[in-house]
C-alpha cells in the first residue's frame, strides 16, 4: 500500500470565552497525534482557533485559515497545492511558538 506523499488535517475549534485558549477535544489532539505516527509529513489547517497548535506544538506544518467559510477553504487549498502565493504575519502571538508578526512568504509553484 503507498503511503500518501502529505496528510492534510482540517480542523475547527470554536472560539471559547477565552480566546487565547483552546481546549481542544482530546480526541481531535489524538488524531493528530496519531496521523503524524503513520505519515510524518502531516499539515495542520486551521479553519476555526488559531491557538489549536498549543496542543499540537509536535505537528511539522501548520497553517491558520481564520475561517471555515469557503473562501478560506478554498484559499488554503490553492496555497497547499502551490496554486496560490502564501504570505501572512500573525496579528496574534501564540504561546509559547509563535510571537505577533510571525509567518511566512512563499511564492506560488504550480501554473495558476
Amino acid at each position: 500500500m503507498r503511503t500518501p506523499d502529505y496528510v492534510v488535517i482540517g480542523s475547527y475549534v470554536g472560539q471559547g470565552t477565552r480566546v487565547a485558549d483552546v481546549n481542544a477535544p482530546a480526541p481531535l489532539v489524538d488524531l493528530v497525534r496519531s496521523t503524524l505516527l503513520r505519515n510524518p509529513r502531516t499539515i495542520v489547517v486551521a479553519f476555526g482557533n488559531p491557538y489549536f497548535l498549543q496542543q499540537v506544538p509536535f505537528v511539522p506544518a501548520y497553517m491558520i485559515a481564520w475561517s471555515g467559510f469557503p473562501p478560506s477553504q478554498r484559499a488554503a487549498a490553492r496555497a497547499l497545492l502551490g496554486i496560490a502565493d502564501i504570505s501572512g504575519r500573525l496579528p496574534i502571538t501564540i504561546p509559547p511558538a509563535l510571537r505577533l508578526g510571525d509567518g511566512e512568504q512563499k511564492a506560488a509553484r504550480a501554473p495558476r
